[in-house]
């Protein structure tokens, strides 16, 4: 999935250097592109899901769920309480990857953590790679709601667009596969380190700050 839209996204630079689209197509074309991942997903993920003898349950509730709750929650609290971009952005690299660990991941990856437990956790996680997939699953909803304010509110060109939504899908997927891990290890292993669970969300955290 990602190899895919690392594709489109690049094929959209490279076209976009010889074609100039039609000021009118752009806002359509962006948009288009910023669900080309929950596309992608529907189509490697869940359809293939569906096909198999005793599929994952949920999966389809987990990224409806985090993508309201990245609309509901996240971006209001990050953009309106938190109001980084008078601030963070400014700042130098060691204090831009704390300040978004602590603001942006600590944020997101604790929704996903939620969103998560209280959906699908721990009854529909059956091994391991069960947590990797309903984070993947959450992972696309919430970077669907982030693309989609993101190309509605900046109107950027379809190469900044497709560009914008590879990098925020990637550092979604990352961090909702490790919220997810982190809680199938706990739900799988006999003797979990006691703070097993808070050091799997700074973590993811600390990943998208770096990102």
């Amino acid at each position: 999935q990602l190899g895919s839209m690392f594709g489109l996204a690049l094929a959209v630079f490279v076209i976009t250097r010889f074609i100039d689209l039609p000021p009118a197509l752009n806002l359509p074309a962006a948009v288009l592109i910023a669900l080309v991942p929950v596309l992608l997903w529907l189509r490697f993920s869940w359809q293939r899901e569906r096909a198999v003898l005793e599929p994952r349950q949920n999966l389809l509730l987990v990224a409806i769920v985090s993508a309201l709750a990245a609309s509901a929650v996240g971006i209001p609290f990050v953009t309106d309480v938190l109001r980084i971009d008078e601030w963070l952005p400014l700042s130098g690299a060691v204090n831009r990857i704390i300040g978004y660990t602590f603001t942006v991941g600590i944020v997101q990856d604790f929704i996903r953590y939620l969103v998560l437990r209280y959906t699908v956790w721990p009854g529909y996680f059956r091994t391991r790679l069960d947590g990797v997939a309903y984070g993947v699953a959450g992972a696309v909803g919430y970077a669907a709601v982030l693309n989609l304010n993101f190309v509605l509110s900046a109107n950027p060109s379809v190469d900044v667009a497709a560009l914008r939504v590879f990098d925020e899908l990637v550092r979604q997927v990352a961090g909702g596969m490790i919220v997810g891990y982190g809680l199938a290890e706990v739900r799988f292993n006999p003797r979990p380190f006691p703070l097993l669970l808070a050091a799997t969300i700074v973590f993811a955290a600390f990943v998208t700050g770096i990102a």
